[in-house]
């Protein structure tokens, strides 16, 4: 009778444990692809050398990463972090200069960046091994 709780619970345990990383990985999957929209959007206005649109981006995104950095400094490396948030400071001072280049780069690199982050923090075997 002992063996079975202890068999019970564990698989119990075990059911939370990959549910939450299940339900985790989705929280990370949404939030970047919020992240992500506002990025092409400054791709585009960027392409189009539309300023106002792309300082008007900025701003939202910077904001949806505010609130995004909160829930992912509890759950992926903060390295990651900081250079998420390196970016997007260095795509506002190119913004806030109107160099397109710059701005263009800068966009490929976040989201790369951002991109990358649910796909390293999926559970899979090659990410846990």
């Amino acid at each position: 009778m002992h063996t079975l709780k202890v068999l019970g619970t564990t698989a119990l345990l075990l059911v939370l444990i990959i549910g939450s990383g299940m339900l985790t990985h989705r929280s990370i999957e949404r939030s970047s692809q919020g992240l992500q929209a506002h990025i092409d959007r400054i791709d585009a206005g960027a392409k189009s050398e539309d300023w106002q649109m792309v300082n008007s981006q900025l701003y939202h995104l910077r904001k949806k990463w505010q609130q995004t950095e909160k829930f992912w400094a509890m759950v992926i490396d903060h390295a990651e972090i900081d250079s998420i948030s390196m970016a997007l400071s260095r795509l506002e001072n190119y913004a806030a200069s109107g160099n397109k280049a710059l701005v263009m780069g800068e966009v490929a690199n976040l989201k790369k960046t951002i991109s990358h982050i649910p796909e390293k923090e999926a559970f899979k075997l090659k990410n846990i091994f």
